[in-house]
């Protein structure tokens, strides 16, 4: 069976389903899930990887925005004193999901990462 950070794949596609019902992702419920994905150890790894390499993977860049973007957004809503800081971080991080996600091409491979970096970037 496919696994995803450790997770069956569909059960992670069902939580990106009903994240996405209606529309209306839930941004605690998506956190949760993306530091399930994300052990604190791996995440400033991979954004070193994403942000500091002349080339860069795509798929890893959609899910580093999209860990950044709810990390931005929970200590904006935790840190009255900077929240329009964090927020605009947060915010920042949503621009460059839906960049990168407009900027992919049709055909993907069919692996863990790249499944991951959809079902998340959907809900960023």
């Amino acid at each position: 069976m496919l696994n995803v950070g450790g997770q069956p794949f569909c059960f992670l596609f069902f939580l990106a389903l009903v994240l996405n019902a209606e529309g209306v992702a839930h941004p605690q419920a998506v956190l949760a899930w993306v530091f399930d994905l994300f052990s604190m150890d791996n995440l400033p790894e991979t954004c070193l990887t994403v942000y500091m390499a002349d080339d860069y993977n795509p798929v890893q860049f959609i899910t580093v925005n999209v860990a950044l973007h709810y990390l931005f957004w929970a200590f904006g809503n935790l840190l009255p004193d900077k929240k329009e800081e964090y927020l605009g971080f947060s915010r920042n991080c949503g621009v460059n999901i839906e960049t990168a996600l407009s900027s992919l091409p049709l055909h993907l491979p069919a692996s863990d990462d790249v499944i991951a970096a959809l079902a998340l970037g959907v809900s960023g």
